[in-house]
């Protein structure tokens, strides 16, 4: 699997981390993955659709993948769930 600067990716596989960097990173990068980095919850947020996320103030969330300038992929730690997420109610940590 390869990708190139600004690729859609739908495969729910992206988000194992057999997937991310080194070896099993034959395209050099992906721009995207978020690797590495824990997000936390600014705000609680409830899912308004079935392909999103929710989760409360405080909350981890990992295994982020930039989808665009409003919406990251992740992974909700306390839950487990992962959804889109609104990367306006999320933070770096």
């Amino acid at each position: 699997m390869s990708f190139v600067e600004y690729d859609t990716v739908a495969d729910d596989d992206i988000l194992k981390p057999s997937h991310w960097g080194g070896s099993n990173d034959p395209g050099g990068g992906v721009c995207c993955l978020l690797q590495g980095t824990v997000y936390r919850a600014v705000y609680d947020y409830d899912a308004a659709d079935s392909d999103e996320a929710d989760f409360v103030e405080d909350d981890r969330i990992v295994n982020v993948l930039q989808i665009d300038d409003g919406w990251v992929m992740g992974v909700v730690e306390r839950t487990g769930r992962k959804g889109m997420i609104p990367s306006n109610y999320i933070e770096p940590v």
